[in-house]
């Protein structure tokens, strides 16, 4: 199954990634960490470090990142989004331009031809150290592709349903037209009943399925619905 967005011609998506995230964040609370291994001079060794910039580790690294990088989009002009705080919209003129936020991923789309975009992933390259995807293929576990002539774009996991069956063993099952048995009905007693069946099923690693199941379900796949 595929997700199809339609698009106007204006319309383009680019992908940037943010490098070594989380030292981007300035920490506002006093922490101390003893000094890493291999680092420690000669004379200093009852010293310790008081941290500036947020490390990986850090339980307060993700925020503190969320806050700089959220400060810098509204000071480029970006509003956030009411309805999701990960999204950051920004017109001028009939101008447009949105960016999504995962963590370190961004993703950027605009209806203007004429350099906004390339303005804005300019601003993006000065503040932070990053990577230029250019135009959008893969992300988070979905392959988008974009048609030119139909101007639509494209959404569906196939690449990650392939790993996940192959991570779970299952990609010699066979394919069947619908995702759950028509009229079936789930009871307690197909649960495991004996002590075999459920020595068995503690081998089975039921809820990365059902976790797999559901990221397909939320992304592309809202046809697996009800049977989830």
């Amino acid at each position: 199954m595929l997700m199809v967005l339609v698009v106007t011609n204006d319309f383009d998506v680019h992908q940037m990634d943010v490098k070594t995230t989380f030292l981007n964040g300035y920490l506002q609370k006093t922490i101390y960490m003893e000094q890493p291994q291999g680092f420690i001079q000669l004379g200093t060794y009852h010293k310790i470090c008081k941290l500036h910039k947020t490390l990986y580790g850090l339980k307060q690294s993700p925020r503190v990142w969320y806050e700089r990088i959220d400060s810098s989009l509204l000071t480029f002009g970006f509003k956030k989004s009411v309805t999701d705080t990960n999204v950051y919209i920004f017109t001028q003129n009939n101008r447009l331009v949105i960016l999504a936020l995962y963590v370190d991923d961004a993703i950027l789309t605009n209806n203007d031809a004429n350099g906004l975009l390339k303005q804005f992933k300019s601003k993006l390259a000065k503040e932070f150290a990053m990577t230029n995807l250019g135009h959008i293929q893969y992300c988070l576990g979905i392959q988008i592709k974009k048609d030119e002539v139909n101007h639509t774009i494209y959404m569906h996991q196939a690449k990650y349903i392939e790993i996940k069956l192959h991570m779970f063993k299952l990609e010699m099952s066979k394919i069947v037209a619908t995702p759950l048995e028509t009229g079936l009905k789930l009871t307690k007693d197909m649960s495991p009943q004996i002590e075999s069946e459920k020595e068995h099923m503690k081998e089975v690693p039921f809820q990365s399925v059902v976790g797999s199941l559901m990221y397909c379900m939320i992304c592309t796949r809202p046809n697996i619905a009800y049977s989830m």
